[in-house]
């Protein structure tokens, strides 16, 4: 019987020790995949959108900017119901349209998974603009799925002999339709389009035709710029005309009064409303 015993317990330890090499074996296949995973998104997009993100909402005033959520083009653009899926806020140079951008990102992560964004920067050119954006959005997109990186993607590193070309965004392209039309509900958010590529208006009329067919296909877009769409929309769209809002300007000047120090001691509650109500005359909407 002892044995018998004995056996059992070498048997039960040399599987317990099996178990442990497998483990460890897993551990590192997950390692090695891991690796390559982040080998291919960093071929796809070495642009990072939430940096930049987090640079934009480090700057926004606490409690300003809900009135855009309010209105009845943002609630008509996020009801599923409504065959809405485009939202084009329009604005002048300086009256926040980055900042608001950065809200509904923000409020939008609270309740949805599968939203992608790109703040363009007129100071950021590139000779491939769409594949960098493209490239960026997808980027974003796969990330954010608990099943890994796409096959369809794997395989076109694969093809690209690992690196040696970028992606084109026709190939992009067709990875996002088909990830995007997977997905239950998914939202694209672009700021300043109109900076996407400065001296080729061509690829800005390009990308803003695609993310009008994607909308047309089902995705939530948002955009913003200082002028209406160009090219008109096809999809079913909602433009808002945007103005500096007067208890955002007066949130602000509060705010930025009271965490100076030096403003707060020499200023009395009065003055620094007069303060306010200067400089929402002196804005006029800008």
């Amino acid at each position: 019987m002892s044995a018998i015993l004995e056996s059992i317990q070498s048997f039960t330890g040399s599987t317990e020790r099996l178990v442990e090499i497998q483990e460890s074996v897993n551990s590192i296949t997950r390692q090695l995949t891991d690796k390559h995973d982040m080998k291919i998104l960093d071929w796809l997009s070495p642009e990072r959108g939430r940096m930049r993100h987090h640079e934009v909402r480090s700057r926004r005033t606490p409690g300003t900017g809900k009135w855009v959520l309010n209105t009845s083009f943002f609630q008509d653009w996020i009801n599923p119901e409504s065959p809405q899926r485009f939202l084009w806020l329009v604005g002048a140079p300086g009256c926040g349209k980055s900042t608001l951008l950065s809200l509904v990102i923000d409020e939008l992560k609270l309740s949805h998974t599968g939203i992608a964004y790109y703040y363009c920067d007129y100071r950021v050119q590139s000779t491939n603009p769409l594949t960098l954006i493209l490239g960026s959005l997808l980027r974003l997109f796969v990330e954010q799925q608990l099943g890994g990186l796409p096959q369809s993607l794997r395989d076109l590193f694969e093809t690209s002999n690992n690196e040696s070309r970028p992606p084109s965004p026709s190939e992009i392209e067709s990875i996002m339709r088909t990830l995007t039309a997977s997905l239950p509900r998914c939202f694209i958010l672009v700021d300043a389009i109109d900076e996407f590529s400065v001296e080729d208006t061509r690829q800005t009329a390009q990308l803003t035709r695609l993310l009008d067919t994607l909308a047309e296909g089902g995705v939530y877009v948002f955009v913003t710029s200082r002028t209406a769409p160009t090219p008109s929309l096809k999809s079913s769209h909602l433009v808002i005309q945007h103005t500096a809002d007067e208890a955002d300007i007066k949130s602000y000047v509060a705010h930025t009064l009271q965490d100076d120090d030096s403003m707060i001691d020499i200023l009395d509650t009065q003055l620094q409303r007069h303060i306010s109500e200067a400089i929402v005359q002196h804005a006029k909407g800008m």
